[in-house]
């Protein structure tokens, strides 16, 4: 008989340590999803494990959700001047190989743009339609300003992707 106690109180002790391993996993993952990357570079495996954070950085990998249209909640910003320039990504960090990153959307009927960060350079450039029509996009690989040539006024983002190996970020104005 007490050779059945000593297993059933092993069989207890040892599902217990099982659930606190189990949770002590699940808030170890929890706390490895973080609000930014590593210093300050947004990659394709840091956007996997924190897609929220990744959303609310208007950062990718998945070219669907870049090329998604807005929903139709969403709001057009409408700058008091006649410019309304941000760094991409918004909130100051850059992007590794392989990344997408936008801006808010603004109404507007050209860009200027640049990367700032020196050679080597190469990304895909867009201008993207509250619809979710790309009106234009080209390709990069200097660190030269430039301008687009202008489309009829109406609600506008601009993006990027970085197809270069140094992480990217770019300085865009919207023009009226």
């Amino acid at each position: 008989m007490r050779q059945t106690h000593f297993t059933r109180r092993s069989v207890a002790t040892a599902a217990i340590l099982l659930v606190v391993a189990t949770v002590g996993v699940a808030v170890s993952n929890a706390a490895a999803a973080t609000a930014t990357p590593p210093n300050g570079i947004y990659t394709c495996a840091w956007i996997a494990v924190n897609p929220a954070a990744a959303a609310q950085a208007q950062v990718t990998c998945d070219p669907a959700v870049f090329f998604a249209a807005m929903s139709a909640g969403s709001a057009v910003i409408s700058p008091e001047s006649q410019v309304a320039c941000e760094q991409i990504p918004l909130n100051g960090g850059r992007v590794g190989t392989g990344v997408f990153a936008w801006g808010q959307y603004y109404g507007a009927t050209y860009w200027g743009y640049g990367a700032q960060w020196s050679p080597p350079v190469s990304y895909t450039w867009y201008v993207q339609r509250i619809d979710g029509y790309n009106a234009m996009h080209g390709d990069v690989s200097t660190l030269d300003w430039y301008t687009t040539p202008s489309v009829p006024w109406s609600e506008y983002r601009w993006g990027a992707q970085n197809h270069g190996s140094l992480a990217q970020s770019w300085q865009e104005c919207s023009y009226q």
